[in-house]
């Protein structure tokens, strides 16, 4: 009864050829990051796109960074976990890295160190954090870790307002990764 009759490869409709590359990451030119920059410094959510371009953490990993996972003193920031809401079930998924070469550690250039501290200050303002979130370093205005979705949301607004074309969080670890080489 698991068999099936006839074959469904042949209703789909895409063509590849052995020639055809995958598609190229999107990556920021200089005057995009500059300009989506500067939007973006209007936003709440500026430390965590500002911590991306200069880290290259995914998104996950951006939201469940802890404080313990952080050394000023040797400038080096632990990989160990990613961590997104899961709205069908209404709670929050800790999880490992992507991939065993996830856990990592990253140097921090004086400006990751900065963004860190300016995002510490920022935590200090919040009325209340419960104990659950207290080491986590990107929280909202409630306290609790802030949701992929709302760094998507904002993430299109920015770009509207700077003026470029529309990009997900991911483009900023590709950005990141293309400078670096």
């Amino acid at each position: 009864s698991d068999l099936l009759h006839k074959n469904v490869a042949k209703q789909i409709n895409t063509v590849v050829s052995k020639d055809s590359k995958p598609e190229e990451p999107r990556v920021l030119t200089i005057e995009e990051t500059d300009l989506f920059l500067e939007a973006a410094s209007h936003y709440r959510y500026f430390n965590a796109f500002s911590l991306a371009l200069e880290t290259g953490m995914r998104i996950g990993e951006i939201i469940g960074l802890k404080w313990s996972d952080i050394d000023f003193k040797k400038r080096t920031l632990k990989v160990e976990r990613s961590m997104e809401y899961r709205y069908k079930v209404g709670e929050w998924r800790v999880g490992e890295p992507k991939s065993k070469s996830g856990f990592r550690t990253i140097p921090l250039t004086a400006e990751a160190i900065r963004i860190l501290k300016e995002q510490k200050r920022k935590n200090s303002n919040i009325d209340i954090i419960s104990m659950e979130w207290a080491d986590t370093v990107f929280l909202c205005r409630k306290g609790t870790p802030v949701k992929n979705s709302n760094y998507d949301s904002n993430l299109f607004k920015i770009c509207d307002k700077a003026g470029i074309d529309r990009f997900s969080m991911h483009v900023l670890r590709h950005t990141f990764a293309t400078r670096c080489i």
